[in-house]
């Protein structure tokens, strides 16, 4: 596509003093994205005045895929490990000297959370973001984030319930009270799932509000005061015309975002290093550039994380990742 960029990596050192020797260092360049995985853009080259210039980069690969470039750094110096804690983060390197009096420096452990993945994927290695979701799919979303019990494989007393893969999901949130069925006595598992309805899933499990929604097509709706109580506790923004669209099929990437919001789970680029970036599980119609691309991550990847501070635009708390595990959804 011909466009570049200059890649500049920066090192930076901490808990050194006028008396810390500190080593050569050497950083290596390399660069990832969907199709092509990792590549080795240069050889090692010194750092020189905490920097390394390796010149004008491509931005984009063959496929139209945005590169996303990282270093890795490198030293002789024998005793470089012992000396040295090393933190890599994309094209910034952090080196914080261990020291004599290391357990004096040694920062307030930071309280640690784990996230599991409540989104699967497909066989054939999508994720279909943009693909409608279903009843029976957005129960066992709802069902694994609560954490709720799904031993149940029990015919739920619905009569179009037949397939065994969803009866604990659909157990669960019926017996707690999210789902239930329709006045013809049907769930519909497989029915694609409105915005609405979502909204009026997770309204038992959301804090109570006083807000009133801006939208001008929900007056007269049956999910009012659950479209009040999302809007009031941040779930959901609407669209540019005022409008929610209470009745439109949702799709996964929105789904999603809605239960990320409601679980303060956030991910962006901050969050994900380049050495966890390369262990996150990949979908072949999944794209840096999509607006839901990190909504989507946080879904699929289990992880462990601390909040290192700050909220985003919906108010939760930003995340560091310091492990991606692996994690079969059920």
């Amino acid at each position: 596509l011909g466009d570049q960029e200059r890649i500049v990596a920066r090192k930076f050192w901490k808990r050194v003093s006028r008396d810390t020797e500190k080593p050569e260092i050497m950083f290596e360049l390399y660069r990832t994205s969907f199709n092509t995985g990792e590549e080795r853009v240069s050889l090692a080259k010194v750092v020189k005045d905490d920097k390394v210039d390796f010149g004008y980069q491509d931005v984009y690969n063959k496929y139209g895929e945005r590169y996303t470039y990282y270093v890795k750094e490198i030293s002789n110096d024998r005793n470089f490990a012992k000396n040295w804690k090393v933190y890599e983060d994309g094209l910034d390197v952090t080196n914080v000297y261990r020291g004599k009096e290391e357990a004096r420096h040694v920062e307030e452990e930071k309280i640690k959370e784990t996230h599991l993945a409540y989104i699967k994927g497909y066989p054939d290695n999508t994720v279909r973001p943009q693909g409608l979701i279903t009843r029976a799919e957005v129960a066992a979303m709802v069902a694994r984030l609560q954490g709720y019990n799904l031993k149940d494989f029990s015919r739920p007393m619905f009569p179009d319930t037949n397939d065994m893969w969803y009866r604990p999901y659909i157990n669960a949130c019926v017996q707690n009270g999210l789902m239930k069925g329709y006045p013809d006595g049907t769930f519909k598992p497989n029915a694609p799932i409105t915005r609405a309805e979502l909204a009026q899933i997770i309204m038992p499990i959301d804090p109570i509000t006083a807000a009133m929604a801006p939208f001008n097509d929900i007056q007269t709706h049956w999910a009012l005061r659950a479209i009040n109580q999302a809007y009031g506790n941040m779930r959901i923004i609407g669209y540019p015309d005022g409008t929610f669209r209470p009745d439109r099929p949702i799709t996964r990437a929105e789904v999603a975002t809605m239960l990320n919001r409601k679980y303060n789970r956030v991910a962006d680029e901050e969050a994900i290093t380049s050495e966890h970036f390369r262990e996150l599980r990949r979908f072949k119609d999944l794209f840096i550039d999509q607006w839901y691309y990190y909504e989507i991550l946080e879904a699929t990847n289990s992880h462990i994380l601390y909040r290192r501070g700050g909220k985003d635009q919906v108010l939760r708390d930003l995340e560091k990742w310091t492990e991606v595990i692996n994690y079969l959804v059920d």
